[in-house]
């Protein structure tokens, strides 16, 4: 994950898939893999059932992800399973999130995240983010073709517009795929 500058294990493309959303959510802090080992109580009986992720945020913030595939989202086993997860975690106010392998791995933010990560690393000064963000205050959305243009009068590459958009210090609709058309925002940042 480049911007925890760590590596997370994952198992199964699903499990990637996450990882690779995860990494640009805003103010994430830190991932652990299989984090904890639940106690659940399903149908009268004691079973145990560890998560797969559990991620936590700088806003306080904290969620537990597991990622299963579609034919074991069916099982009425692993439905009951996982509401009592839900329940367990509710109580020390963790969200809990499951998602489908096969959804995971063919999201247009999958594809976003793939090619974004790429920059994750460039380095953007604090000097280079102020610019863009007083340069560029007053336009709510602009298209990321216009901005990488202007900003290029600032010093700031396309590599490193990259690397906002992927950190989340730009915004945009993740759920469309990035060209140079897509608006981005940098008004309020």
């Amino acid at each position: 994950m480049p911007l925890l500058q760590r590596h997370v294990p994952w198992e199964g493309f699903g499990e990637r898939a996450a990882l690779l959303l995860a990494d640009n959510r805003p103010g994430l802090e830190n991932v652990i893999s299989q984090p904890e080992r639940l106690r659940l109580t399903v149908r009268g009986k004691r079973v145990a059932y560890t998560p797969d992720y559990a991620l936590t945020f700088s806003d306080g913030r904290s969620e537990v992800w597991e990622i299963k595939g579609h034919r074991q989202l069916e099982d009425l086993r692993t439905q009951e399973k996982l509401a009592a997860a839900e329940l367990e975690l509710a109580k020390t106010n963790r969200i809990f999130h499951v998602f489908d392998s096969r959804d995971l791995s063919s999201r247009t933010e999958l594809r976003n995240a793939q090619v974004l990560r790429r920059y994750g690393r460039y380095r953007v000064t604090n000097e280079q983010n102020l610019s863009i963000r007083t340069a560029f205050r007053s336009l709510s959305k602009m298209s990321l073709g216009v901005l990488i243009s202007a900003a290029s009068d600032y010093g700031i590459t396309r590599e490193q517009i990259y690397a906002l958009l992927y950190s989340g210090v730009l915004t945009f609709d993740w759920s469309s795929f990035v060209s140079d058309e897509t608006l981005v925002s940098v008004g309020g940042l």
